[in-house]
């Protein structure tokens, strides 16, 4: 049985944690009530009241999950309610004339926001009118908006991501229809599943999923490593349903993760956010952002989370309990108005002891015990290191995208699951990737003809040792041992044009050559190699 999972799982539906979020600009806060789409009209009967009590009231009374901040409400007052509405139409009449709107989430949650003021080009204009928010993406690899993209996705903003408490891969997977995942009690083995094409059993020929960190993959070799990262100040997560092989390349059968963090800009910013839960549970994050001068911004986010867990070994009197240490300095550089250059360093260390056989549950209690001779040690240490630039052309933009990525996981742990001292196993796992990107691409996304044409290389380097030990580890009766390294360089040429054909009928051709050369080692010394190409075509319409 899958407890680490289960209680995930429970801890999702059953949350009692809160939040301390102190902020040098704000104070934020929110009024979740229940997760659900909108409902049919129902009959509602309200009275005038502060915006803030209305919008709850309405929440209450369609069990709907409004979103909103303070400040957006602070002193604004609420008509009276009387008719069939729908739980939009009535948060439409509560914000009748106001400078805020309504929207629905993918998530189904109804999210309170300030309109955007559209000012007038010529003198003698009417006054700015207003319009509701626009969502943009960046799921082709170009800043879009999402009501244009002929794309099948799930995205999450900044603010739900904020007033949602998400804090794990877990969090936005069970809020996103057609995505799954599962992970064993182990954050560094999150096996993925987008439209039932699941990485589960293909770690070791490449993933069908991938999974992006600002356009830079984190399991180029499809090792199942790194998909449980420390969600650090993100501004948005695209979730893309089905393949996405031209842009992104191979293992995106299934689809694609895309996390897009947030940059420096020109505004002093900092907020730290604080909580603490069951099993000695807490976490703390903030950021800072400062900008040096004009042109050069510094944006620094770091987090921590540590629990004890539930379950206990009683034969070393001692828990399992995990922790996720993350931290990301970025840098944003614009020496001119057509030249944006974006740096930044991550690290992330996972340190987690795993599952044991637990031998006398007390599920009344939730409390277990895995009474063992040996105490796992295991933990995921990884460090990124990207650096993009972009320069705009009047007809065209140019982008470079350099990644270096390194991982390395040591792990430990009993292999007989008992007070025995019977069996220990224990395995190293390390992997250097480079990758190196180059784009041409058309200026937006109002010309008739959108197109992006581009290079990509990569190389991975990884070893793999496993070791097997029966007896006592420091006088064994007998040691099994094995390793492997390998090596994969990737190329790739694409492209993808978008162009009307009729009125409202656009086409969209695309195309991606790629080769692989592969070279594997293994305890023996015997060497394998084999080199292997495709051709990845895509032709789509849409109507709008």
């Amino acid at each position: 049985m899958n407890y680490e999972n289960t209680r995930r799982q429970k801890r999702h539906l059953t949350k009692t944690r809160f939040r301390a979020a102190l902020s040098a600009l704000a104070l934020i806060a929110a009024a979740p009530v229940a997760l659900a789409q909108d409902v049919s009209a129902q009959r509602i009967e309200q009275p005038a009241a502060p915006l803030k009590e209305a919008l709850l009231r309405v929440a209450d009374a369609y069990g709907v999950n409004v979103i909103f901040t303070d400040d957006l409400v602070a002193g604004k007052t609420a008509p009276a309610l009387s008719g069939e509405l729908t739980a939009i139409e009535a948060l439409e009449a509560l914000l009748a004339g106001s400078d805020l709107s309504v929207s629905q989430a993918q998530s189904g949650a109804l999210v309170i926001k300030a309109r955007i003021a559209v000012k007038a080009k010529a003198a003698a204009a009417p006054p700015p009118r207003l319009v509701e928010d626009i969502i943009y993406v960046t799921a082709q690899k170009r800043k879009q908006d999402l009501q244009k993209v002929p794309l099948s996705l799930a995205v999450f903003e900044s603010d739900e991501i904020l007033l949602s408490n998400f804090d794990s891969l877990s969090d936005y997977a069970f809020r996103t229809a057609n995505f799954s995942f599962s992970n064993n009690g182990n954050r560094s083995r999150s096996i993925l599943a987008v439209r039932g094409v699941s990485d589960e059993n293909v770690a070791a020929t490449g993933t069908t999923v991938g999974f992006y960190l600002d356009e830079v993959s984190l399991n180029p070799t499809g090792g199942l490593r790194q998909n449980d990262l420390a969600l650090l100040d993100l501004e948005r997560i695209e979730v893309l349903r089905g393949p996405q092989g031209t842009l992104f390349g191979r293992n995106t059968i299934g689809g694609a993760i895309n996390l897009v963090s947030r940059k420096p800009n020109e505004t002093l910013s900092a907020q730290l956010t604080a909580g603490v839960e069951r099993y000695s549970t807490y976490f703390v994050q903030g950021h800072v952002n400062v900008p040096i001068a004009d042109g050069i911004y510094v944006l620094g986010s770091a987090m921590q989370r540590a629990t004890d867990g539930f379950v206990t070994n009683s034969f070393l009197d001692q828990g399992f309990g995990n922790s996720q240490t993350g931290g990301r300095v970025a840098l944003r550089l614009e020496p001119t108005n057509a030249l944006t250059i974006d740096l930044a360093a991550m690290r992330n260390v996972t340190r987690f002891d795993g599952l044991q056989s637990i031998t006398e549950p007390d599920f009344d209690a939730r409390n277990y015990d895995a009474p063992i001779d040996f105490q796992p040690e295991n933990k995921v240490e990884s460090d990124l290191l990207t650096a993009r630039i972009e320069y705009e052309t009047p007809y065209f933009d140019i982008i470079s995208l350099t990644a270096y990525n390194q991982f390395d996981r040591p792990e430990a742990f009993d292999g007989d699951g008992s007070p025995t001292p019977f069996a220990t196993v224990s395995s190293f796992t390390t992997e250097e990737s480079f990758s190196q990107e180059l784009r041409l691409q058309s200026n937006g996304d109002d010309s008739r003809l959108i197109w992006t044409f581009g290079g990509f290389y990569g190389r991975t380097e990884d070893a793999n040792s496993f070791e097997f030990v029966i007896g006592d580890p420091a006088n064994p009766l007998q040691q099994i041992a094995s390793s492997t390294e390998g090596t994969v360089e990737n190329l790739a040429v694409f492209g993808e044009l978008e162009f009307p054909i009729l009125n409202k009928l656009t086409m969209t051709l695309g195309a991606r050559y790629s080769r692989d050369d592969v070279s594997l080692t293994n305890t023996a010394g015997e060497v394998f190699e084999g080199p292997s190409d495709a051709l990845t075509p895509k032709i789509g319409l849409r109507y709008q």
